[in-house]
């Protein structure tokens, strides 16, 4: 049997996050298996990470990526219970579900965290994200996905950034459903930590 004669059944996807891909994409991960002390592997790995930098226009000599192997909220997870220091807090703000993902996180850590709520349809309000930074000086680090998928709210990631830089404050963002498909410059956000999901 040739790979060409393979149907491969079509499921139709209705949740954010996964999209469906052609046969020849999946055929195309038809491959050889490769074990992850060789050299090959190594190789893989090292132009996944430069080719990320490239799609988020990060300078290879400024910049490096850390892949994790997980789910997206692994991914997530990591990011938040390794950047919040002990005697500090997380500032979140919150408009959507991938946001209040970041907040069930920080609840089961027991994380200091700041959940700010706002509407799901609608960007969060950039004054009360500095007003909130500017009343809590212990903010360490500052959350916000850049596109929530449930709704299609694509949130200013790079005011928020700058913000939080103004104040002492490390910014994360979730790019699953946005890095690769709408630019986003790291040197022009601000520094931005960019987290992605493979979810």
């Amino acid at each position: 049997m040739k790979l060409n004669d393979i149907k491969i059944k079509r499921n139709v996807l209705l949740n954010p996050g996964p999209a469906t891909t052609t046969d020849t994409v999946k055929l195309a991960q038809v491959v050889p298996d490769i074990c992850p002390r060789e050299k090959e592997f190594a190789g893989l790995m090292k132009g996944l990470r430069s080719d990320l930098l490239k799609v988020a226009h990060a300078p290879e000599n400024q910049y490096t990526t850390v892949l994790f192997c997980g789910s997206g909220t692994v991914n997530l997870d990591i990011c938040i219970n390794s950047l919040v220091p002990a005697d500090k807090k997380i500032l979140v703000v919150n408009n959507g579900a991938y946001n209040a993902r970041a907040v069930e996180i920080c609840q089961m850590y027991h994380l200091p965290h700041i959940d700010l709520k706002s509407s799901i349809f609608e960007q969060p309000d950039l004054n009360a994200v500095e007003r909130t930074l500017k009343e809590n000086p212990d903010v360490a680090v500052v959350y916000c996905c850049h596109h929530e998928t449930g709704t299609g709210v694509l949130n200013p990631i790079r005011e928020i950034g700058a913000l939080a830089h103004k104040y002492g404050a490390i910014f994360i963002t979730d790019t699953t459903s946005s890095l690769g498909m709408i630019p986003v410059d790291v040197d022009g956000n601000g520094r931005t930590l960019i987290h992605n999901r493979q979810d």
